[in-house]
């Protein structure tokens, strides 16, 4: 009597006649037919896995594991497909199984003939299955793909919803969409990702899967336009999260229930590029030890002074130096006590929106959107130009009649002489020293208040001043106001 393993395998994909509990009582009518005796441990199943890649069948290996302790004499599965479906690992394995450990795999559905005709038999079931495996793949794909052309979802319900029974439309969870939409309501009324995650993670809400609604979570729920019933699918599978600008991924109307409006959507991906335009390379002001933080500018290389901490009669106190000092890579340390920073803003502030004659000599930094506006005009009377030349060769060449080649013509000239005058004008703009000067009062008022929060005077003063430059050897700060134009 031999003792002997058995190897079941069926994938998610496969139809109900691979089912573990079919294959099981085949190989076991098999066993009793054949004097074989299969103990309840030497059962190994890897169930809704694919069989291409053995490395992924954690089952699969443990048999191999205990075959090299020769815990058994043979191997029974109900066809090579189930053993393996790549024909370069079926041969491998077989073989080491065979020469190495002298463990013998039986296929119970396909002829045990003599060796010589076994091995060509082999490699061909072999082959067959894997030509098999990549037919079913490719099939599947075409289904799943078809499935999101027609608004299907085809993974795990998101936050905010859920399934009811498998293979049905997913539904409106009612207390997960109420957190969904405070989301979005919080965010559009000014709050950061970071602070709606630091409230729902002090308020214990959790995921499904008992995970925590992080930053980088919330910033996949605002970006996730499941939410407004649109379902997105990247065939290739190579998105990363909250990637949904893959210009691989299927999107389609779907077939459940939307919980957000496409304009509450819509304006909360207007305020995320703008906010990640504007703070992309700045720390989010909640991690900020100071309402300066990231406005500091080291004169000598250009790089942000971050704080530091010193003690003083038993408490912190925050300063800021050069971050490129800190690393080494810049000679001149720039420090700056916050007191001595804070009383010269202050009082440079109170001068500005006193004394005109002063507010005329100031700094002015032009807003990189503006930079970048003048750049798309530019780019766009290109565009027009070459279109024009375009209609010129077609007409010459006979392509285009007169009235054709005229009326691109005169589009191009229109277009044309509309972005001149918006590029004259552009250039034209003088800074609107009176809204700039009471903005500044403004700016006072609040960063001199003690009442207001970091947070309040940080948003405040980034929306008037760009940097402020530090140079500790000439004793001179240096502040850049952003350019204010008039409507």
């Amino acid at each position: 009597m031999k003792i002997s393993a058995c190897y079941i395998r069926v994938s998610t994909a496969e139809q109900t006649e691979y089912s573990p509990e079919s294959q099981l009582r085949l190989i076991r009518d098999y066993a009793a037919k054949n004097d074989i005796v299969i103990p309840e441990g030497l059962i190994f199943r890897d169930e809704g896995i694919s069989g291409r890649d053995a490395g992924k069948r954690p089952a699969f290996l443990h048999m191999i594991s205990a075959a090299k302790r020769k815990d058994f004499e043979c191997i029974l599965v109900y066809s090579t497909s189930r053993f393996a479906r790549n024909h370069e690992q079926s041969v491998v394995y077989r073989s080491m199984l065979e020469k190495e450990y002298g463990v013998e795999v039986i296929s119970i559905t396909q002829p045990n003939i003599d060796k010589k005709t076994d091995m060509l038999t082999t490699a061909i079931y072999s082959i067959m299955d894997e030509w098999y495996s990549m037919d079913l793949a490719e099939n599947v794909k075409r289904g799943m793909t078809q499935k999101a052309m027609e608004g299907g979802y085809q993974a795990k319900p998101p936050f905010g919803y859920k399934l009811l029974h498998k293979g049905e439309v997913m539904v409106v969870d009612e207390e997960e969409s109420v957190i969904i939409r405070c989301i979005f309501d919080e965010f559009l009324a000014g709050k950061s990702c970071w602070a709606i995650a630091k409230d729902l993670a002090e308020q214990g809400i959790r995921t499904k899967q008992n995970c925590k609604l992080t930053q980088r979570r919330i910033k996949y729920i605002l970006r996730n336009s499941t939410y407004i019933g649109v379902s997105h699918w990247n065939p290739t599978g190579r998105s990363r999260e909250g990637d949904f600008k893959d210009e691989n991924i299927i999107m389609a109307r779907g077939k459940y229930v939307p919980i957000i409006s496409e304009e509450i959507f819509n304006e909360a991906q207007i305020k995320l590029d703008e906010i990640w335009e504007k703070n992309k390379h700045i720390r989010p002001q909640e991690l900020t030890r100071h309402w300066l933080s990231g406005l500091l500018k080291c004169s000598e290389c250009g790089k942000t002074l971050s704080s530091v901490t010193s003690s003083y009669k038993n408490s912190k106190i925050y300063n800021f130096r050069c971050s490129s000092y800190g690393r080494g890579t810049c000679e001149n340390p720039n420090y700056i006590s916050t007191k001595k920073i804070e009383k010269y803003l202050f009082e440079y502030l109170k001068k500005l929106y006193v004394d005109s004659d002063t507010l005329y000599k100031i700094n002015i930094a032009p807003r990189r959107k503006n930079v970048n506006e003048k750049v798309n005009l530019e780019n766009e009377i290109k565009k027009h130009n070459a279109k024009f030349e375009r209609a010129k060769q077609a007409y010459l060449n006979g392509l285009f009649d007169m009235q054709e080649y005229e009326k691109v013509k005169k589009q191009c000239s229109v277009q044309i002489n509309n972005l001149y005058a918006k590029l004259e004008q552009s250039k034209n703009n003088v800074v609107d020293y009176i809204n700039l000067q009471k903005k500044i009062k403004d700016l006072y008022d609040l960063i001199t208040n003690s009442e207001i929060s970091k947070d309040e005077k940080q948003s405040a003063i980034r929306a008037v001043i760009e940097k402020i430059i530090i140079d500790k050897k000439a004793n001179e700060i240096k502040v850049c106001f952003f350019e204010k134009r008039p409507v």
